[in-house]
């Protein structure tokens, strides 16, 4: 029952932070009607700034006051923490929007705390879903949590195209500030939900969601390249956000008009995370994009714009959730955990406050192929060795022993051993030569649970040794 609750209070959390990102944007938006593009642009330079800088250092006061990987902190040290975050910015925004847009010290005060919100929410949305469960669930909790992730990103990002024509609905025209007032009204409810769900989270969390940190290291480089792409896939999203395409000005701004066809994609994505080579086939479809973009630039056609923000909004959402699952699976604990469970959303971060300062990019059809050529290859050098499967290797010499009347398949060798579905998973890596880490990066899933599945593997087969178990495999199937 703690377990559904603190799954169910992380959630609503994670949706409230991600609705306040978006909802910023809105606010923006009235500001820039009420008071000039000038006033919006100062604000959000200063929101952007102090917002990154509190995000920072939220990774690093995070794992001191809150649970970790292997260490579960005390109840009451965690919801002192939270006091201390959340209390300012509810007691500033009760003071409603006037008061905050006078006051520089109080936006300030304002984005730097909300900065420590996103990792207090990614990390104990994350943590909650980290419980001792065996290796048979390991796949489906994998693929719920990315499905989970999706549909709140997506929620979310409803909720901020469709804030737009309903302010204009009401007459954010002819009072701007009365439509700012409401919006902040809104995002002041949100803290307050952020609030009273962070301190429910961590009361009914788990002991046993704090996983004992695994005695391997964490696959850095795994974790680097996922950053990284995910930093070029924001930035192809950005070009397009900023209208860099060729006959872009002639489109819509925003998802309005595509936003369903691209949330149905992102939640079909999510579905499938789970399976085998899922990650080498998503990169693989990336990676052609990312080849054919420069030539399709060229073309100026404005349905081929649109196609193309379309991919690129699919990829840029979907990596949101399926890069921050598959960091988080295969992080093995410690103190970084909740600047790994909010790395994905740094480097959208990162491309906002870089935006602010980077001269936009002159939008004719010779700056784009460049800037799509260049994030090919980058993309392209970085997802290589996530993208390129394994051989086999050559198999050890089969047992001198009388031939099998007839040759079976490899399931039906496992079905015949009572491998189970993730032992058989293992078992067919195993079989093609892969080694635990190899297998561990391929499955999303730490080298303990790999050796411990190849103990019941062994011990099914009667085998010796990994090579006994490939020998006996290729003797029952047939193989020379």
């Amino acid at each position: 029952m703690k377990m559904n609750i603190s799954k169910i209070t992380s959630f609503i959390l994670l949706f409230a932070t991600v609705s306040i990102i978006y909802l910023t944007f809105t606010q923006i938006d009235c500001l820039s009607a009420a008071r000039g593009s000038s006033a919006a642009n100062r604000i959000r330079i200063l929101l952007s700034l102090s917002n990154f800088t509190g995000a920072l250092l939220g990774i690093v006061l995070c794992p001191l006051f809150l649970p970790v990987p292997g260490k579960n902190k005390k109840t009451p040290l965690s919801i002192v923490f939270i006091l201390i975050v959340f209390i300012p910015n509810i007691i500033i925004m009760s003071l409603g929007a006037e008061a905050w847009l006078s006051s520089t010290v109080s936006q300030i005060i304002m984005s730097f705390n909300s900065g420590i919100f996103y990792p207090i929410a990614y990390g104990l949305f994350f943590i909650s879903r980290r419980q001792n469960r065996d290796s048979e669930d390991q796949s489906r909790q994998t693929r719920i949590t990315a499905m989970e992730l999706s549909i709140l990103i997506i929620a979310a990002m409803i909720l901020r195209y469709v804030s737009i024509p309903f302010l204009e609905y009401f007459g954010i025209a002819a009072n701007p500030m009365r439509a700012l007032s409401f919006v902040f009204k809104i995002i002041e409810i949100f803290v307050i939900i952020m609030f009273l769900s962070a301190i429910s989270c961590v009361y009914f969390l788990k002991p046993d969601c704090i996983r004992p940190a695994v005695k391997q290291k964490t696959n850095t480089s795994f974790i680097l390249r996922l950053v990284t792409l995910s930093l070029v896939f924001t930035s192809l999203n950005m070009m397009v956000e900023l209208r860099l395409f060729p006959l872009m000005p002639g489109v819509v701004n925003g998802y309005m008009f595509y936003l369903p066809a691209a949330a149905a994609a992102v939640l079909v994505l999510a579905f499938f995370s789970d399976k085998q080579y899922f990650l080498q086939s998503y990169l693989f479809a990336a990676a052609l994009l990312f080849i054919i973009l420069p030539c399709l630039t060229l073309l100026q056609n404005p349905l081929i714009i649109t196609i193309l923000s379309t991919l690129a909004s699919i990829l840029h959402f979907s990596k949101w959730s399926l890069f921050s699952v598959y960091i988080t699976e295969n992080y093995k604990g410690g103190f970084w955990f909740y600047g790994s469970a909010m790395s994905i959303h740094i480097t959208n971060m990162m491309s906002v406050v870089g935006s602010i300062f980077i001269p936009v990019v002159p939008s004719s059809p010779g700056s784009m192929v460049l800037l799509s050529a260049i994030a090919a290859i980058i993309f392209i050098f970085l997802s290589f060795k996530l993208v390129v499967k394994k051989h086999p290797i050559l198999l050890e010499q089969m047992p001198q022993t009388e031939s099998p009347k007839s040759y079976i398949t490899l399931t039906d060798s496992f079905n015949n051993h009572k491998l189970t579905k993730r032992e058989a998973e293992i078992a067919e890596h195993v079989f093609n030569g892969l080694k635990n880490s190899e297998i561990a990066e391929k499955l999303f899933l730490t080298e303990a649970t790999i050796k411990k599945n190849m103990t019941a593997i062994l011990e099914k087969y009667k085998a010796k040794s990994r090579s006994d178990f490939m020998s006996k495999t290729a003797y029952e199937c047939g193989l020379k």
